[in-house]
């Protein structure tokens, strides 16, 4: 809990604020349907001051903190504010994913003083359905220690605004924009514009704390502020095409309050109940020993379901990140579809990747030809894979032609497909060792590669369309 902050280990209240709306100061009244949003997402992170940098703190700081702490005969625990600030307006798992896989695990690196490992994150929030409380952050959550980043315990807390450290601290920063805004002078419409110039202005005008606020608030309030900046297109925006997981076995997800990372990728502990009562016991993790075992339930391990099913983007921006999401972790044999075909017979292309292929840029653009190479430029995301092809036009069963291809991740259309390979008929060995292997596409994944190339085809269309009108 907040008071007793481990060596090692951060305590986290996350929680979405109210989108902040961009009003100008002089507008005019068709602005009023232009109305532009920002989303704030608050991360208050506790810390021992023992495990932050002297670089992160500055000179003899830490030796300050600790005295002060010390007179108070408290742990030394300070409380560094981030403030997630964006224009993607979506508040859903992939956000809370995305500050929490990204933002956050890279701060802690970057902060942690020489020697010093951050182990495990206890995270708190509230039971938001579609942000918090779901099956695909239990499974998110069981992949983090395996990924190399801190083990993650959640616990859950009630719904509702004004309950945690987050939504007085994001209002402050609203109330803060807001006077901004009425500063603009004769001649001005507004200080403010988008979401952007939002970000900017906090991170300027709202990262400095009087300098004895610290010391009046006798430890307890923000110590420092963090800000940091999520675009809605690019590089560096959020990737939606999170790993789905079906229902948690015999608990469900509203019955479930608490849940950690145990090292195992699709395996979590569980209790019905989080304790914060047993700081040597389950504050350490030692959970057998917990005084209050009748009322939190017994801690347990619960094996996840994963979804299986195909995995395939429709747009520009999601095929990108999706296909390099699975560039990067792609293993041998794994089967992906393109949209690029060597004749008008064939709508899709078809392809497992390469024993020895990862995921690089090209040194070198080539030009595709009538063997199944394609055209690819020099320096973009590329994998190698061996192309296959459908034994019978328009079928769903695919042999493999042994030419190697170099595939830009641009193109693929579909992942993670559902493949199942055919059990040869009953013959000799020798008859048997001849025979060429052959792969079924599942009747699910087909139609679904259908809609795909034609949602992709509409949207072709649409573009050319826009591109027309905009001409003329």
């Amino acid at each position: 809990c907040k008071a007793h902050v481990e060596r090692g280990t951060t305590f986290e209240i996350d929680d979405f604020g109210e989108n902040y709306h961009i009003e100008r100061t002089r507008e005019h009244q068709a602005y009023y349907f232009g109305e532009v949003g920002v989303t704030l997402y608050g991360c208050m992170l506790r810390i021992r001051v023992e495990d932050l940098s002297d670089q992160y703190l500055g000179p003899n700081e830490k030796a300050k903190l600790l005295a002060l702490f010390k007179s108070l005969g408290r742990l030394p625990i300070v409380l560094i504010a981030h403030i997630i600030i964006s224009e993607d307006l979506h508040h859903d798992a992939a956000f809370v994913q995305h500050v929490n896989s990204k933002i956050i695990p890279e701060w802690l690196a970057k902060v942690a003083a020489p020697g010093v490992v951050i182990e495990r994150r206890e995270k708190c929030s509230d039971g938001a359905p579609n942000q918090y409380k779901l099956a695909e952050m239990v499974l998110w959550t069981s992949k983090q220690k395996a990924s190399g980043k801190p083990a993650i315990r959640w616990s859950f807390r009630g719904t509702a605004h004004g309950k945690d450290d987050s939504d007085p601290e994001l209002g402050v920063h609203k109330n803060a924009a807001d006077r901004w805004q009425l500063r603009a002078g004769e001649g001005e419409v507004a200080k403010l514009f988008t979401p952007r110039d939002f970000y900017l202005f906090a991170s300027d005008q709202m990262r400095e704390l009087k300098e004895d606020f610290f010391t009046k608030k006798k430890g307890v309030g923000i110590y420092r502020r963090e800000f940091h900046w999520i675009p809605n297109k690019g590089a560096e925006a959020i990737n939606r095409r999170i790993s789905g997981c079906n229902r948690l076995g015999d608990v469900g997800i509203k019955k479930l309050h608490f849940f950690e990372d145990i090292g195992r990728p699709g395996f979590v502990g569980i209790r019905e109940r989080s304790c914060h009562q047993c700081p040597d016991a389950c504050a350490v993790g030692k959970f057998s020993e917990c005084k209050h075992n009748a009322r939190c339930g017994h801690y347990r391990v619960l094996e996840l379901s994963p979804k299986t099913a195909l995995r395939a983007v429709s747009t520009r921006t999601t095929r990108e990140n999706g296909a390099v999401d699975f560039a990067e972790r792609c293993k041998e044999g794994a089967f992906f579809v393109t949209d690029i075909t060597l004749s008008s017979s064939e709508k899709f292309t078809m392809y497992a990747v390469h024993k020895d292929s990862m995921l690089r840029e090209a040194d070198e653009a080539t030009c595709g030809d009538n063997q199944g190479q394609l055209a690819v430029k020099q320096g973009e995301a590329v994998i190698d894979g061996v192309r296959f092809s459908c034994v019978s036009a328009g079928g769903t069963i695919f042999a493999s032609t042994g030419i190697e291809v170099v595939v830009p991740v641009r193109h693929i259309l579909a992942f993670d497909l559902d493949m199942q390979e055919l059990d040869p008929s009953r013959c000799s060995a020798r008859v048997a060792s001849g025979r060429v292997r052959k792969w079924q596409l599942s009747t699910d994944g087909h139609a679904e590669i259908q809609r795909l190339l034609s949602e992709t085809l509409e949207d072709c269309v649409a573009a050319a369309v826009e591109n027309v009108s905009g001409r003329s």
